[in-house]
C-alpha cells in the first residue's frame, strides 16, 4: 500500500491484522498517511499463555522444542517433531485447514541465544501463511529467557520492533 510516508505491507487473517512499513520515502508522497500496527483479533495474548510457552521451552531444554498457537482461545497445538537435537529441530508443517487460525509459530533454541537462524528462515518461507514467529533462547531458566520476534507473510520475513509488539502482547513478552 502506498502512503504519504512510505510503502506498507497490509495483511489480514482470521487471527491478526498487520500494517507494517516496508520502505520509507526520502520525501512525502501525495497520498494519505497510514498508521502502522499489528493487532491480534482475539485479544492480547494472556500472561498465563506466555508462562506456559516459557515452561515448555524450559522443560525441553537443552533440546529444542516447537509448537504453534491457534485462535479459538489461543490453544497450543503441538505439531509432530520430525527431527530434534540440542542444535536443530524440524517439525511437521501445519495442516492446510488449520493455517487461517495460526497466530504464532514458536520454537526454542535450548541454552542458545534467541535469533532466527538460516534454518528458521527456510522453515518460515515454506508457505504456512501469515503468522508471528518467535524464538525463545537461554531456556535453562525462565527468568533469563530471551525472545526474538518477526511477522511472516507468505514467506516474507519482517522483523517486529518493540512498538509493534507492545500493541498486542503483555509486558512480560516484550522484553
Amino acid at each position: 500500500m502506498l502512503a504519504k510516508q512510505g510503502l506498507f505491507l497490509q495483511t489480514q487473517t482470521a487471527a491478526l491484522d498487520a500494517c507494517l512499513p516496508w520502505a520509507t520515502w526520502t520525501q512525502e508522497m501525495p497520498y494519505g498517511r497510514l498508521r502502522p500496527g499489528l493487532r491480534l483479533k482475539a485479544a492480547p495474548l494472556p500472561d498465563a499463555l506466555w508462562q506456559e510457552c516459557q515452561h515448555r521451552a524450559y522443560a525441553q531444554c537443552p533440546q529444542w522444542g516447537a509448537y504453534r498457537l491457534l485462535t479459538e482461545g489461543y490453544q497450543i497445538h503441538q505439531t509432530p517433531v520430525l527431527e530434534r537435537s540440542a542444535h536443530q529441530l524440524t517439525d511437521q508443517v501445519l495442516d492446510r485447514p488449520a493455517r487461517p487460525s495460526l497466530v504464532a509459530h514458536i520454537h526454542s533454541h535450548g541454552h542458545g541465544a534467541a535469533f532466527f537462524s538460516a534454518q528458521d528462515d527456510v522453515a518460515d518461507q515454506r508457505g504456512e501463511g501469515v503468522y508471528l514467529a518467535l524464538v525463545l533462547g537461554r531456556c535453562g531458566a525462565q527468568a533469563t529467557m530471551t525472545a526474538a520476534w518477526r511477522l511472516v507473510v507468505w514467506g516474507w520475513l519482517l522483523p517486529l520492533d518493540a512498538a509493534s509488539r507492545a500493541q498486542m502482547l503483555p509486558d512480560a513478552i516484550n522484553g
